[in-house]
């Protein structure tokens, strides 16, 4: 339905309504308002096909899951990590990045997120944390249905190991002594 509305300014708005139904009962609402009719009906015709789709509604309706959470089951599941990496993990579970939706993180977050951590550690220490933090994104979809794309992940690691941001360790030159 597109209906058209007064605004405060004088203007008109034009709100397009989506409601979708399934047995008589309300499954999904939607609403968004433009500045043009034609631009209301064209969005409430696109919009309708993307919810058509088999699985759309049932998607939107599902609850976001955030990053810690994934680090949650990812602890559950996983007995046989080592101390360290276990650690590791827990502390990204403080760190901002961890309240952030699965679905809507991109590489862009993953690289600042990468880059704040640079700013108090060797880039070595940066590359242990992201490749933790990698394992998580790797399983979270398969194994526990968590929208964490790998892909952004993968293409994050590549744009810091360019950037310098991570490194492997250094190579140790010393050599053990009897004295």
């Amino acid at each position: 339905t597109i209906i058209p509305r007064r605004r405060k300014d004088g203007t008109t708005g034009y709100t397009a309504q989506i409601v979708k139904k399934a047995k008589g009962v309300i499954v999904w609402r939607e609403a968004k308002t433009f500045d043009s009719a034609r631009e209301a009906k064209s969005w409430a015709a696109f919009r309708e096909r993307e919810l058509d789709r088999p699985g759309t509604i049932d998607q939107l309706r599902k609850p976001a899951a955030k990053l810690s959470d994934a680090i949650d089951k990812y602890l559950e599941a996983k007995t046989d990590i080592g101390r360290t990496k276990a650690q590791v993990i827990r502390a990204i579970k403080t760190l901002p990045l961890a309240d952030m939706d699965c679905a809507s993180i991109k590489s862009a977050d993953i690289v600042a997120f990468a880059t704040d951590l640079g700013a108090q550690r060797l880039p070595q220490t940066v590359g242990n944390y992201v490749s933790h933090l990698a394992a998580i994104f790797r399983d979270a979809k398969a194994a526990w249905g968590m929208d964490l794309d790998y892909a952004e992940m993968r293409a994050a690691q590549a744009v810091l190991t360019r950037l310098g941001t991570t490194s492997k360790s250094a190579k140790r030159d010393r050599r053990p002594t009897v004295d």
